[in-house]
This record gives structure tokens, sequence and C-alpha cells, in this order.
């Protein structure tokens, strides 16, 4: 082969030189692994938290849509449509001719239930 095909000069080690300057620019621009798996599971898991929080937020209004004022974490307590507080009279249960034994003991839920529906009955009359 001719000489000057290759113009190559004996030593090239010179051309096998880089300059890692540019490396750390590239590098430093993507987080190391470690960071960026534990950023995608913190992103996915508020996905899905945010997904059950839209759902849960859903049923809620689908069930407020039947039963408006509908609280699943606590007791559904009746009100008066008229907005009057029930009187002190209705909640205490009535008392009884032996007087204190009846107090001592528990109230029945039956006696306030009756009670109330007599005051309801006097009240409509």
């Amino acid at each position: 082969m001719p000489n000057d095909i290759h113009p190559l000069p004996d030593d090239i080690t010179a051309y096998f030189v880089y300059p890692f300057t540019l490396e750390t620019h590239v590098v430093g621009l993507t987080p190391p692994p470690h960071v960026a798996i534990s950023e995608k599971r913190a992103r996915a898991a508020a996905v899905l938290h945010a997904r059950e929080v839209e759902e849960e937020q859903r049923e809620r209004d689908a069930l407020h849509k039947l039963a408006p004022g509908y609280n699943p974490s606590s007791l559904l307590v009746p009100t008066a449509r008229g907005g009057a507080a029930p009187a002190a009279g209705a909640l205490q249960p009535s008392s009884s001719a032996a007087g204190a034994p009846a107090a001592a003991a528990a109230p029945d839920p039956m006696d306030e239930l009756v009670a109330q529906l007599e005051e309801l009955e006097n009240h409509k009359s």
C-alpha cells in the first residue's frame, strides 16, 4: 500500500485523549438511579392516593344525593324540620311510681321512645 493513503502519525495515542469536562455537565442533568427510582415511586404513590381520595369523594357525593346530610363516620341524628330543639323533658325518662329505684336503674329505650311519641302526639293537638 502506498504511504500517502493513511496520513496518521506513527504514535496515535494523542488522538485518544477525551476531554471529560463535558461529562460532568451531562451526568449532572440526570439524578442518580436510586434517587430517580424513589421519586418515581413517590409520584406513583401520590397518584394512587389521589385516585383513592377521588373515588371516596364520588361515593360520598352519591350518598349525599340519596341522603343529604349523611355522614358515615358519625351517627345519623334526626332533627326536626322546624329547626326547634327537642324539649328537655323528652330526653329524660318518665318517672315511675317507685321514684328513687327507677332513677337509679338504666333508662329503657322503649320507655323513652313511648315518651317522645306521646310528646309529639300532644304537640300536634
